[in-house]
């Protein structure tokens, strides 16, 4: 009994399952569920371009990225580098133009200097007037051998007694002539030599002065100078300390310009 009872629920159950299967496949489908489209086939992919070598031993430029938003700058033309003799020419011809210049303030200083010379000649230097003589006052003793003197750092004389004239001249003109008012330099120098009969030993002794002196002129004068080398001290005085120098001054008035003046005022 229980056997046949377990048989029929199981027809039962294949009957269920049997009815359900039909009805579903007789079920339309829903027109809410669209069918899915198709899946369509992707483009084959493009070659890229082979990349051209760069030549053994050079190094390729790193580009430089450009900033976002900007345009980039357009490139400007290659300045073509100047040749060796071009820029030698330049240079030649800069250094010709500073020349020129300089002659031409060198031609300007001379020319005001020449007017400036004028003047003084004109107007000054011929309303004063420098006399300058030397004497030798030494001894018997010391014989002068060289005579040499300067005038405001000039040379304005010079003498040797290699014909005798400095033994034979006791006295004798240095200078005579116009002169700027003012003060003035004076260097002399003067070398003697021993001399004796008796005492040959000093014909070894040379003795060397050098001295200086500043004298005035004045405006209008004539200022004589008188340059002295004399002996000094007595018996008990060494040989080298006897040779010395000294200096004479005088100013006189200028008779050849008072002249005119004079002759004018009587007129």
């Amino acid at each position: 009994m229980v056997h046949k009872l377990r048989r029929k629920a199981a027809l039962i159950a294949v009957l269920a399952a049997f009815v359900s299967a039909n009805a579903s496949a007789q079920t339309p489908p829903s027109p809410d569920a669209a069918p899915a489209p198709a899946a369509t086939p992707a483009p084959a992919a493009t070659p890229a371009p082979a990349a051209t070598p760069a030549p053994a031993g050079t190094a390729a430029p790193a580009a430089t990225p450009a900033p976002a938003g900007t345009a980039a700058p357009a490139a400007k033309p290659a300045e073509v580098p100047r040749s060796g003799d071009a820029q030698y020419e330049a240079r030649l011809r800069q250094i010709e133009e500073r020349v020129v210049g300089i002659k031409e303030k060198i031609f300007q200083t001379k020319t005001r200097l020449l007017l400036l010379k004028e003047q003084i000649l004109d107007n000054v230097i011929q309303e004063s007037r420098a006399v300058l003589r030397h004497k030798n006052e030494m001894g018997s003793f010391f014989e002068l051998t060289k005579v040499l003197y300067y005038l405001d750092g000039k040379k304005i004389y010079y003498q040797d007694n290699s014909n005798g004239l400095l033994h034979k001249r006791p006295e004798f003109e240095i200078y005579n002539g116009s002169i700027i008012p003012g003060n003035h330099s004076l260097t002399v120098e003067l070398v003697y030599r021993g001399r004796s009969n008796l005492f040959s030993y000093l014909k070894g002794y040379v003795f060397k002065l050098r001295s200086a002196y500043t004298f005035y002129a004045a405006k209008g004068r004539i200022t004589q100078v008188s340059v002295i080398g004399y002996e000094r001290g007595g018996i008990g005085t060494d040989l080298e300390d006897k040779p010395y120098i000294k200096y004479e001054v005088k100013q006189i008035q200028n008779r050849a310009k008072t002249a005119p003046a004079a002759a004018a005022k009587k007129k």
